[in-house]
Protein backbone atom coordinates (compact mmCIF):
# COMPACT_ATOMS: atom_id res chain seq x y z
CA UNK A 1 0.00 0.00 0.00
CA UNK A 2 2.90 2.31 1.22
CA UNK A 3 4.66 0.88 -2.59
CA UNK A 4 1.65 2.58 -4.23
CA UNK A 5 1.14 5.40 -2.54
CA UNK A 6 4.58 6.41 -3.50
CA UNK A 7 4.21 6.19 -7.14
CA UNK A 8 1.27 7.59 -6.88
CA UNK A 9 2.65 10.58 -5.46
CA UNK A 10 5.39 10.41 -7.93
CA UNK A 11 2.87 10.61 -10.67
CA UNK A 12 1.47 13.09 -9.41
CA UNK A 13 4.47 15.45 -8.44
CA UNK A 14 5.50 14.72 -12.10
CA UNK A 15 2.11 15.14 -13.52
CA UNK A 16 2.22 19.10 -11.69
CA UNK A 17 5.86 19.40 -12.85
CA UNK A 18 4.90 19.11 -16.74
CA UNK A 19 1.63 21.33 -15.82
CA UNK A 20 4.19 24.19 -14.16
CA UNK A 21 5.96 24.24 -17.20
CA UNK A 22 3.24 23.93 -19.89
CA UNK A 23 1.67 27.13 -17.92
CA UNK A 24 5.03 28.58 -18.05
CA UNK A 25 5.30 28.18 -21.38
CA UNK A 26 1.92 29.67 -22.63
CA UNK A 27 3.10 32.63 -20.07
CA UNK A 28 6.08 33.06 -21.98
CA UNK A 29 3.52 33.08 -25.38
CA UNK A 30 1.10 35.51 -24.06
CA UNK A 31 2.82 37.47 -21.37
CA UNK A 32 4.81 41.21 -22.08
CA UNK A 33 8.53 40.28 -21.26
CA UNK A 34 10.57 42.88 -18.27
CA UNK A 35 12.59 45.17 -19.82
CA UNK A 36 15.99 44.90 -18.66
CA UNK A 37 17.77 47.73 -19.60
CA UNK A 38 20.60 46.69 -17.26
CA UNK A 39 21.75 43.99 -19.50
CA UNK A 40 22.12 46.10 -22.74
CA UNK A 41 25.33 47.57 -23.74
CA UNK A 42 24.66 51.60 -23.85
CA UNK A 43 25.70 54.08 -21.41
CA UNK A 44 22.46 56.28 -21.67
CA UNK A 45 19.02 56.90 -23.06
CA UNK A 46 16.82 59.51 -25.20
CA UNK A 47 13.28 60.04 -25.37
CA UNK A 48 11.62 61.50 -28.43
CA UNK A 49 8.76 63.00 -26.30
CA UNK A 50 6.18 64.90 -28.64
CA UNK A 51 4.42 67.40 -26.11
CA UNK A 52 5.03 68.36 -22.94
CA UNK A 53 3.11 66.18 -20.52
CA UNK A 54 3.88 62.91 -22.58
CA UNK A 55 7.09 62.07 -20.85
CA UNK A 56 5.20 62.15 -17.38
CA UNK A 57 1.90 60.59 -18.53
CA UNK A 58 3.25 57.75 -20.19
CA UNK A 59 6.78 57.87 -20.55
CA UNK A 60 7.59 57.95 -16.63
CA UNK A 61 8.06 54.81 -15.79
CA UNK A 62 10.92 54.23 -18.58
CA UNK A 63 12.28 57.82 -17.72
CA UNK A 64 12.29 56.24 -13.83
CA UNK A 65 13.70 52.96 -14.56
CA UNK A 66 16.94 54.56 -17.21
CA UNK A 67 17.48 56.80 -14.24
CA UNK A 68 17.93 54.46 -12.05
CA UNK A 69 20.13 52.50 -14.64
CA UNK A 70 22.10 54.59 -16.80
CA UNK A 71 22.06 57.95 -14.11
CA UNK A 72 20.26 61.03 -14.22
CA UNK A 73 22.93 62.74 -16.12
CA UNK A 74 22.60 60.53 -18.89
CA UNK A 75 19.05 60.80 -19.33
CA UNK A 76 17.93 63.20 -22.45
CA UNK A 77 15.01 64.36 -23.63
CA UNK A 78 14.16 65.53 -27.11
CA UNK A 79 10.40 68.18 -27.08
CA UNK A 80 9.41 67.51 -30.72
CA UNK A 81 6.51 69.98 -31.14
CA UNK A 82 5.91 73.27 -29.26
CA UNK A 83 2.15 72.06 -27.83
CA UNK A 84 0.54 74.90 -28.72
CA UNK A 85 -2.19 73.36 -30.18
CA UNK A 86 -3.70 72.04 -27.24
CA UNK A 87 -7.62 72.77 -26.98
CA UNK A 88 -7.19 74.50 -23.71
CA UNK A 89 -5.34 76.99 -25.36
CA UNK A 90 -8.98 78.64 -26.34
CA UNK A 91 -10.58 77.60 -23.44
CA UNK A 92 -11.13 79.33 -19.84
CA UNK A 93 -9.19 80.67 -17.47
CA UNK A 94 -5.97 80.26 -20.07
CA UNK A 95 -7.47 82.17 -23.22
CA UNK A 96 -9.08 84.96 -20.96
CA UNK A 97 -5.28 85.65 -19.64
CA UNK A 98 -3.55 85.19 -22.63
CA UNK A 99 -6.21 87.75 -24.44
CA UNK A 100 -5.50 90.22 -21.43
CA UNK A 101 -1.76 90.18 -21.23
CA UNK A 102 -1.64 90.45 -25.27
CA UNK A 103 -4.48 93.58 -24.97
CA UNK A 104 -2.21 95.45 -22.11
CA UNK A 105 0.65 94.70 -24.19
CA UNK A 106 -0.99 96.96 -26.88
CA UNK A 107 -1.99 99.49 -24.59
CA UNK A 108 1.44 100.18 -23.01
CA UNK A 109 3.00 100.59 -26.22
CA UNK A 110 0.26 102.25 -28.08
CA UNK A 111 0.10 99.45 -30.65
CA UNK A 112 -2.37 97.50 -31.88
CA UNK A 113 -1.68 93.78 -33.73
CA UNK A 114 -3.19 92.23 -36.35
CA UNK A 115 -5.13 89.29 -36.13
CA UNK A 116 -2.55 86.86 -36.88
CA UNK A 117 0.52 88.36 -34.68
CA UNK A 118 -2.42 88.17 -31.91
CA UNK A 119 -2.55 84.12 -32.57
CA UNK A 120 1.03 83.39 -33.23
CA UNK A 121 2.02 85.36 -29.86
CA UNK A 122 -1.13 83.66 -27.79
CA UNK A 123 0.43 80.39 -29.01
CA UNK A 124 3.98 81.14 -28.18
CA UNK A 125 3.03 82.69 -24.42
CA UNK A 126 0.90 79.40 -24.50
CA UNK A 127 3.65 77.25 -25.68
CA UNK A 128 6.00 78.76 -23.03
CA UNK A 129 3.32 78.13 -20.17
CA UNK A 130 3.42 73.95 -21.13
CA UNK A 131 6.95 74.00 -21.38
CA UNK A 132 7.58 75.35 -17.81
CA UNK A 133 5.59 72.64 -17.05
CA UNK A 134 8.02 70.01 -18.82
CA UNK A 135 10.75 71.39 -17.52
CA UNK A 136 9.58 71.31 -13.59
CA UNK A 137 8.73 67.46 -14.23
CA UNK A 138 12.28 66.98 -15.72
CA UNK A 139 13.90 68.41 -12.80
CA UNK A 140 11.69 66.28 -10.05
CA UNK A 141 13.45 63.36 -11.98
CA UNK A 142 17.08 65.22 -11.89
CA UNK A 143 17.35 65.56 -15.43
CA UNK A 144 18.70 68.80 -17.00
CA UNK A 145 19.05 67.68 -20.67
CA UNK A 146 16.61 68.52 -23.09
CA UNK A 147 16.49 69.66 -26.81
CA UNK A 148 13.26 71.35 -28.50
CA UNK A 149 13.01 70.66 -32.04
CA UNK A 150 9.76 72.88 -31.97
CA UNK A 151 7.74 71.67 -34.44
CA UNK A 152 3.79 73.20 -34.96
CA UNK A 153 1.65 71.14 -32.91
CA UNK A 154 -0.46 69.03 -34.65
CA UNK A 155 1.76 69.22 -38.40
CA UNK A 156 4.16 66.11 -36.83
CA UNK A 157 2.78 64.23 -39.31
CA UNK A 158 3.44 66.19 -42.57
CA UNK A 159 6.88 66.44 -40.58
CA UNK A 160 8.10 62.94 -40.74
CA UNK A 161 11.06 63.49 -43.15
CA UNK A 162 12.21 66.43 -41.25
CA UNK A 163 12.04 64.60 -37.80
CA UNK A 164 13.53 61.75 -39.78
CA UNK A 165 16.36 63.86 -40.22
CA UNK A 166 16.64 65.55 -37.51
CA UNK A 167 16.81 62.19 -35.04
CA UNK A 168 19.56 60.69 -38.01
CA UNK A 169 21.97 63.93 -36.97
CA UNK A 170 21.28 63.78 -33.25
CA UNK A 171 22.04 60.40 -32.89
CA UNK A 172 24.64 59.31 -35.55
CA UNK A 173 27.61 60.80 -33.23
CA UNK A 174 26.51 58.26 -30.50
CA UNK A 175 24.88 55.50 -32.74
CA UNK A 176 24.40 51.92 -31.03
CA UNK A 177 25.63 53.87 -27.58
CA UNK A 178 21.71 55.00 -26.14
CA UNK A 179 18.37 53.42 -26.41
CA UNK A 180 16.15 54.90 -27.76
CA UNK A 181 12.41 55.68 -26.80
CA UNK A 182 8.88 57.23 -28.60
CA UNK A 183 5.36 55.94 -28.74
CA UNK A 184 4.70 53.01 -31.00
CA UNK A 185 3.90 53.90 -35.16
CA UNK A 186 1.12 51.76 -35.01
CA UNK A 187 -1.25 51.82 -31.75
CA UNK A 188 -1.75 55.25 -30.90
CA UNK A 189 -5.06 57.46 -31.38
CA UNK A 190 -2.68 60.34 -32.18
CA UNK A 191 -1.21 61.76 -34.90
CA UNK A 192 1.31 63.20 -33.21
CA UNK A 193 2.34 60.25 -31.57
CA UNK A 194 2.29 58.02 -34.40
CA UNK A 195 4.28 60.60 -36.83
CA UNK A 196 7.27 60.53 -34.38
CA UNK A 197 6.96 56.26 -34.25
CA UNK A 198 7.52 56.52 -38.01
CA UNK A 199 10.42 58.62 -37.74
CA UNK A 200 12.12 56.93 -35.58
CA UNK A 201 11.39 53.29 -36.80
CA UNK A 202 12.82 54.69 -40.06
CA UNK A 203 15.59 55.18 -38.24
CA UNK A 204 15.59 51.94 -36.55
CA UNK A 205 15.69 50.12 -40.58
CA UNK A 206 18.41 52.44 -41.55
CA UNK A 207 20.84 51.33 -38.78
CA UNK A 208 19.73 47.92 -37.94
CA UNK A 209 22.91 46.46 -36.98
CA UNK A 210 23.43 49.29 -34.25
CA UNK A 211 20.31 49.77 -33.08
CA UNK A 212 19.34 46.16 -32.45
CA UNK A 213 17.38 45.49 -29.14
CA UNK A 214 17.90 49.33 -28.33
CA UNK A 215 14.50 50.69 -29.59
CA UNK A 216 11.38 50.92 -27.61
CA UNK A 217 7.89 52.00 -28.57
CA UNK A 218 5.85 52.90 -25.39
CA UNK A 219 1.86 51.90 -26.25
CA UNK A 220 0.14 54.68 -24.76
CA UNK A 221 -3.14 52.87 -23.72
CA UNK A 222 -3.48 49.09 -23.71
CA UNK A 223 -7.25 49.43 -24.49
CA UNK A 224 -6.00 51.13 -27.66
CA UNK A 225 -4.43 47.66 -28.52
CA UNK A 226 -6.78 45.75 -30.45
CA UNK A 227 -7.20 42.41 -29.02
CA UNK A 228 -6.33 40.75 -32.88
CA UNK A 229 -2.57 42.46 -32.05
CA UNK A 230 -2.53 41.48 -28.40
CA UNK A 231 -2.89 37.63 -29.46
CA UNK A 232 -0.42 37.76 -32.53
CA UNK A 233 3.31 36.75 -32.79
CA UNK A 234 4.06 40.45 -33.05
CA UNK A 235 2.91 41.39 -29.89
CA UNK A 236 4.31 37.94 -28.00
CA UNK A 237 7.55 38.33 -29.58
CA UNK A 238 8.34 42.02 -29.04
CA UNK A 239 6.03 43.27 -26.08
CA UNK A 240 7.65 44.25 -22.80
CA UNK A 241 6.73 45.28 -20.24
CA UNK A 242 7.82 47.93 -17.17
CA UNK A 243 5.67 47.86 -13.65
CA UNK A 244 7.93 48.46 -10.43
CA UNK A 245 6.44 50.78 -7.69
CA UNK A 246 9.51 51.79 -6.41
CA UNK A 247 9.53 54.42 -9.22
CA UNK A 248 5.79 55.34 -7.79
CA UNK A 249 7.46 58.48 -6.01
CA UNK A 250 9.68 60.03 -8.42
CA UNK A 251 6.29 59.68 -10.69
CA UNK A 252 4.45 61.40 -8.18
CA UNK A 253 6.76 64.46 -7.74
CA UNK A 254 6.57 65.32 -11.54
CA UNK A 255 2.71 65.25 -11.58
CA UNK A 256 3.31 67.60 -8.46
CA UNK A 257 5.20 69.51 -10.72
CA UNK A 258 1.95 69.49 -13.30
CA UNK A 259 -0.48 70.22 -10.25
CA UNK A 260 1.34 73.67 -9.18
CA UNK A 261 -0.40 76.69 -9.92
CA UNK A 262 0.19 80.45 -9.10
CA UNK A 263 -1.75 83.87 -9.97
CA UNK A 264 -0.65 85.39 -13.34
CA UNK A 265 0.41 89.13 -13.12
CA UNK A 266 -0.97 89.84 -16.16
CA UNK A 267 0.27 93.65 -15.83
CA UNK A 268 3.88 92.76 -14.87
CA UNK A 269 4.43 90.31 -18.15
CA UNK A 270 2.88 93.11 -20.17
CA UNK A 271 4.62 95.39 -19.05
CA UNK A 272 7.97 93.37 -19.56
CA UNK A 273 7.10 92.82 -23.20
CA UNK A 274 6.47 96.56 -23.92
CA UNK A 275 9.77 97.32 -22.28
CA UNK A 276 11.41 94.91 -24.39
CA UNK A 277 9.76 96.01 -27.53
CA UNK A 278 11.02 99.48 -26.72
CA UNK A 279 14.48 99.29 -25.72
CA UNK A 280 15.45 96.59 -28.18
CA UNK A 281 13.40 97.93 -31.25
CA UNK A 282 11.88 94.40 -31.62
CA UNK A 283 8.73 92.93 -32.17
CA UNK A 284 6.25 91.52 -30.17
CA UNK A 285 7.10 87.76 -31.12
CA UNK A 286 11.12 88.44 -29.99
CA UNK A 287 9.87 90.14 -26.67
CA UNK A 288 7.58 86.80 -25.94
CA UNK A 289 10.52 84.48 -26.77
CA UNK A 290 13.03 87.04 -24.21
CA UNK A 291 10.84 87.25 -21.44
CA UNK A 292 11.49 86.25 -17.89
CA UNK A 293 8.16 86.45 -16.53
CA UNK A 294 6.26 84.29 -19.05
CA UNK A 295 9.07 81.60 -18.19
CA UNK A 296 7.45 81.90 -14.40
CA UNK A 297 3.84 81.01 -15.46
CA UNK A 298 2.45 78.10 -13.67
CA UNK A 299 -1.50 76.79 -14.35
CA UNK A 300 -1.26 73.20 -13.98
CA UNK A 301 -2.62 73.66 -17.82
CA UNK A 302 -2.36 69.23 -18.25
CA UNK A 303 -4.60 68.18 -15.13
CA UNK A 304 -6.80 71.31 -14.97
CA UNK A 305 -7.85 71.91 -18.27
CA UNK A 306 -6.34 69.77 -21.29
CA UNK A 307 -5.95 65.93 -20.04
CA UNK A 308 -7.57 65.85 -16.60
CA UNK A 309 -9.01 62.40 -17.18
CA UNK A 310 -5.35 61.40 -18.18
CA UNK A 311 -4.03 62.61 -15.24
CA UNK A 312 -6.73 61.20 -12.82
CA UNK A 313 -5.99 57.57 -14.34
CA UNK A 314 -2.31 58.22 -13.75
CA UNK A 315 -2.96 59.15 -10.21
CA UNK A 316 -5.40 56.54 -9.52
CA UNK A 317 -2.85 53.55 -11.14
CA UNK A 318 -0.09 55.25 -8.93
CA UNK A 319 -2.53 55.04 -5.70
CA UNK A 320 -2.91 51.42 -6.57
CA UNK A 321 0.29 50.16 -7.68
CA UNK A 322 -1.07 49.11 -10.83
CA UNK A 323 0.65 51.23 -13.02
CA UNK A 324 2.06 49.45 -16.40
CA UNK A 325 3.86 50.76 -19.49
CA UNK A 326 3.84 48.42 -22.23
CA UNK A 327 6.42 48.80 -24.97
CA UNK A 328 7.22 46.90 -28.01
CA UNK A 329 10.33 46.41 -29.95
CA UNK A 330 10.78 47.17 -33.67
CA UNK A 331 8.91 45.15 -35.89
CA UNK A 332 7.13 45.21 -39.73
CA UNK A 333 3.86 44.26 -40.12
CA UNK A 334 3.30 41.94 -42.59
CA UNK A 335 0.75 42.68 -45.64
Amino acid sequence: MNIKNSKITKILIFLCILALIATGFVLSLSKEKPLDLASIDVNKAVFFVPHQDDETLFFSQAIAASVETYGKDNIEIILVSDGAASRARKQEPIKPILDEILSKTEDITGQSFDEDTLDQASGEIFSRMRTNEFLAALSSFGIDKYTYWDFPDASLPNNINNINELMEEYILPDLGRAVLFTYSPYYDPHEDHKAVGQALMEVYENHQNELKDKVFFIIKNEDDVEKDFKESKYYKQNALLIKNKKYNSSIEAAVEEYNFSAPVDTDAIAQELADYMTNNDSDLLEAIENSKTISEIRMAIGPNYSVQGMFENLNRNLKENTLRTILHKPFVLEE
